[in-house]
This record gives structure tokens, sequence and C-alpha cells, in this order.
């Protein structure tokens, strides 16, 4: 209960967005999101637990699927997959992509990758399935790239040793399972277990 009082007092703002810190992430206009912090499956234990701020919880997850889904919406974002950071308005809103826009607000990369697990671990199918695209490229190309600009995405190979792959693979392993995508959980599976074995040597 210290940690979730903690959370509510000092990292959720007035458009009940999680801040990654105390400090750091807001200006006068605008508030940096990282969707990769939010433990989705936690936020619902949290509120079945703390019922008092029961809405506080749930509206928390709810603001983060919408600015995911709205992340994958907009028309600059060709490869429709979530960037490793947000720049939302003083509304909460998500502001559009630009190609002026921070590099790590256009990027799929190492914290990105961490939610299609986290939706997975809360049986989101209705998110996750924007993501069944990207989860048969992956199975069906057997590579992965380090990082996709979502404004002109590049299918990269990452390197053979370190390809942040094998954390990549098993999370979209996982998000496969919940979809109920059978064979293409397998490759993944087999993908993380060669990348591991890489890695290994």
């Amino acid at each position: 209960t210290e940690i979730m009082h903690a959370i509510r007092e000092e990292l959720i703002d007035k458009n009940n967005l999680l801040l990654p810190a105390k400090f750091g992430f807001q200006t006068e206009n605008t508030t940096r999101i990282n969707l990769s912090y939010y433990v989705f499956p936690a936020l619902p234990y949290f509120a079945s637990i703390d019922k008092t701020h029961q809405k506080t919880w749930k509206a928390l997850y709810d603001n983060a699927i919408k600015l995911y889904l709205d992340s994958l919406a907009t028309q600059e974002n060709v490869a429709q997959l979530p960037p490793d950071w947000l720049t939302v308005d003083l509304e909460g809103k998500l502001k559009p992509f630009t190609e002026n826009t921070l590099k790590t607000d256009a990027i799929y990369g190492f914290e990105a990758i961490c939610i299609p697990i986290y939706l997975a671990w809360a049986k989101d199918k209705k998110a996750l399935e924007k993501l069944r695209p990207f989860i048969k490229r992956v199975s069906s190309d057997k590579s992965t790239a380090q990082t996709i600009d979502l404004l002109n995405p590049q299918w990269k190979p990452a390197p053979p040793i370190f390809e942040g792959g094998i954390g990549h693979y098993a999370a979209l392993a996982k998000a496969a399972k919940t979809l109920g995508m059978s064979n293409e959980e397998k490759i993944l599976w087999q993908l993380a277990d060669d990348a591991r074995i890489k890695n290994q040597g």
C-alpha cells in the first residue's frame, strides 16, 4: 500500500497519466509519457485492493490504452507500432508526430518492446490485436530490428550477437499466445532460444 500511495501522490498527474519520475518530464505545455512504465496487469490489481481509489487506477489504465491506440492511429505512424516515448498536451491528448518530433517519439525500440508482454499479461486482447500484423511479420521474416523508425520504417535485421532479440521475441511470443496465434508463438519462442544461444557463444 505504501507503493500505491507513493504512485498516487507523486507520479499521477492531473490527467491521470503516469509520470516516469516526479521531476523532469513536464513543461508548461507538455508531458512526456513512456508506456513501457505502465505494468498493465498491476493496475487492475491495484484497483481491486485499493478500493478507495479504484477510479484512479482504472483511469490510469484506460488513459494509457487510449494513448497507445491513438499513437498507432496517427497518420504519420506508418509502422503502426507504439513509440518508446509519447508527448501529450495540457489536456493529456497525444501531440501529433512530425518530422521535427523528438527522435524517441518516433522510434519503436528497447523500451516499447515491453508493451506487448505487459498487454499480454493483462490479457488485453483488444489492445494486442493491433500488433497482430507485426507479430506475423516478425515470425514470418524470422528476424527483428533493434529499432524501427515509425515515420519511415526500415526493416533492418539486428546484429547477430547483440540484437535485443531474446526479450523481444519472448514478449511477442507471449502476445501471440494471448491472441491464439499458436504457429507464430512457436516460431517466436524458437527465435528467442536461438538468440539466447548466439549470445552465449
